[in-house]
């Protein structure tokens, strides 16, 4: 009887033992599916933080916020050229040397290394556009503003003013010859030395390096070029600077820019937060066959 009343307490028992395991197992793979999902945050999230997309995102996303749109601001040079007077002189001697009248503006006039010409042979031209760097610049710096749904406008010479610049978001392609151009990007630890005969970049800080076109039989063969960003610059809007010694580096620095992964490479190697922090990059680039090649990081400045 005893023996009777002993075994279903031991099934209970037992069946006791049974539950408290399964509540085990239960624990043990709910810790470990959250350990899984755990693993996996700390694994994607700085990927995607890191990504391309993103930082491409990240730093247009102070023009995106604006209301107006960002003004994309390019030289306008005055160019000389022969006048029409030349060219007739220079037909007298050649018939049939321009074949129609564009072929004037689209072929050199061939003139001797010896040959003289007056003063008023040449004539100023006040709508020419900016050098090529400056437009292949402008091109890529409107494709990226594209990519992104950020309307822009192209503003010429002096067409921008200052108090534009106190409205809007801006990108100054290139030198701009301008007081407010000079004073919107001086200051920085990267800046332009315009000096005639020795244009250069140079650090005006720390090991103040300076770096300097190159250059064999009158022909480029390296330049530099710069790309500064700031999340206020002195005019109180978002500005940022795509601009080389030469119209090489111009290119090349926005060809650099337009590179999502050796844009986000050369901010994440120098731990830039492009929500607080504002930055500087010199790139180089080799100069062949009248094109700027690859461009190189060569410094990187934040603050």
């Amino acid at each position: 009887m005893e023996w009777r009343d002993r075994q279903p307490e031991a099934a209970l028992s037992s069946a006791r033992k049974r539950g408290s395991w399964r509540d085990t197992n239960r624990w043990l793979l709910t810790i470990l599916a959250l350990a899984c999902v755990a693993l996996a945050v700390y694994l994607v999230i700085p990927y995607t933080h890191k990504s391309p997309a993103r930082t491409l995102k990240a730093f247009w996303l102070p023009a995106s916020l604006s209301t107006k749109p960002v003004l994309i601001c390019l030289s306008r040079p005055i160019v000389y050229r022969p006048s029409e007077m030349l060219y007739d002189k220079y037909e007298a001697l050649h018939p049939n040397a321009f074949d129609t009248r564009e072929a004037r503006r689209d072929q050199i006039l061939p003139l001797a290394p010896t040959d003289t010409i007056q003063w008023g042979d040449m004539v100023a031209v006040r709508n020419s556009g900016p050098g090529i760097g400056s437009i292949i610049a402008a091109v890529n710096v409107g494709k990226l503003l594209a990519q992104q749904g950020i309307p822009f406008e192209l503003r010429f010479g002096e067409e921008a003013t200052y108090v534009d610049m106190l409205n809007s978001p801006v990108v100054i392609v290139g030198g701009i010859n301008t007081a407010w151009a000079t004073q919107l990007t001086s200051g920085s630890d990267f800046v332009f030395d315009e000096t005639r005969g020795a244009p250069n970049i140079h650090e005006t800080a720390g090991a103040k390096r300076v770096w300097k076109m190159e250059s064999k039989d009158g022909n480029i063969t390296r330049d530099y070029g710069l790309i500064t960003r700031q999340l206020s610059g002195k005019a109180g809007q978002f500005l940022v600077q795509v601009a080389g010694i030469s119209h090489f580096g111009t290119a090349a620095a926005s060809e650099f820019l337009a590179n999502e992964k050796e844009l986000t490479n050369a901010l994440h190697s120098e731990s830039i937060d492009l929500r607080k922090q504002n930055f500087q990059i010199v790139v180089s680039t080799d100069v062949m066959a009248g094109r700027a090649g690859p461009p190189r990081v060569v410094a990187v400045s934040s603050w």
